[in-house]
């Protein structure tokens, strides 16, 4: 096994060099840290300059954790922090050599693997992610998740095509072609990139995306099938939707959208109507295409 690991190229011979590493890395590390154990950098941005990600520190620990019950060695790793906020003239200056100077530790030290501990951003209606992702001051940079949410059955209402999340403008204009997006809505199949959809339950039905604060650590393992916001329970416990995302919910007074909203199933049911479910049975009367 420890000839497969990028890590044995420096610790698994017998030469100078060798020792040298294995001596250099022994403080703190276990006794059998060289045996074949894979060493996994932690890349934490945590600063308390950088407010939203200061809570990075505490999702490191448990990231730690979970490395040593998988086996591996934990090495935690500091990336440059910056926050578009409080950085003059601007954060934009320093992203690029930030990313580069990450990248080049990634490469010249002896790791196996990486866990990128960064922030998300969140929009709390279709129409604030229209007012301002191309802002220059978003705080968002390639490693961030971005969150839409309220465009589910209940919160847009309906199930409309409006979840086509664009790349924040500065990112394309430095290289970036992708990045995580989620949604509790839908989007158009045209549409492209590595986005989850019709996450639910959707935020207007007290799913857990409407606690999602700008700077949280969401965590996507695609092979694992799982979504994962990074905040402790008794946190997210504490929390309640803010006033802007309760505000972008839709709230019809009257009429078919009133009875719509009060009875309408989430996205993973088909957004049936509660009241209509076993009622009509499974026969296609006619072509629909």
């Amino acid at each position: 096994m420890a000839a497969e690991l990028r890590s044995a190229e420096w610790y698994g011979d017998t030469d100078r060099n060798a020792y040298i590493h294995r001596a250099w890395m022994r403080r703190g590390l276990p006794h059998d840290a060289f045996s074949g154990r894979p060493h996994i950098a932690i890349a934490n941005t945590a600063s308390d300059l950088t407010p939203c990600n200061s809570h990075l520190t505490e999702v490191a620990r448990s990231v730690r954790d979970g490395v040593h019950e998988a086996g591996g060695i934990p090495l935690e790793l500091p990336v440059a922090s910056l926050g578009e906020t409080q950085v003059r003239p601007t954060a934009m200056l320093w992203r690029n050599m930030a990313a580069m100077a990450a990248e080049e530790m990634f490469r010249a030290n002896p790791v196996d693997g990486l866990v990128l501990l960064g922030g998300c951003d969140k929009f709390d209606s279709i129409e604030d992610l229209h007012a301002r992702i191309d802002a220059p001051d978003l705080d968002v940079d390639a490693g961030s998740v971005l969150v839409l949410r309220g465009c589910g059955p209940r919160g847009c209402p309906g199930m409309p095509e409006v979840s086509n999340m664009p790349l924040p403008r500065k990112l394309p204009e430095q290289g970036v072609r992708d990045m995580v997006r989620v949604c509790d809505g839908r989007m158009s199949g045209t549409a492209y990139g590595t986005v989850v959809l019709h996450v639910v339950p959707e935020a207007a039905a007290g799913g857990p995306l409407a606690l999602v604060r700008s700077g949280d650590c969401i965590s996507l393992d695609v092979p694992g099938r799982s979504l994962t916001l990074d905040v402790p329970d008794a946190e997210l416990a504490a929390r309640t939707p803010n006033a802007a995302t309760v505000a972008g919910y839709a709230a019809p007074r009257r009429g078919w959208e009133r009875l719509y909203v009060d009875h309408v199933q989430g996205a993973d049911t088909g957004a049936d109507l509660d009241f209509l479910v076993g009622s009509s049975g499974s026969e296609v009367s006619r072509e629909s295409h």
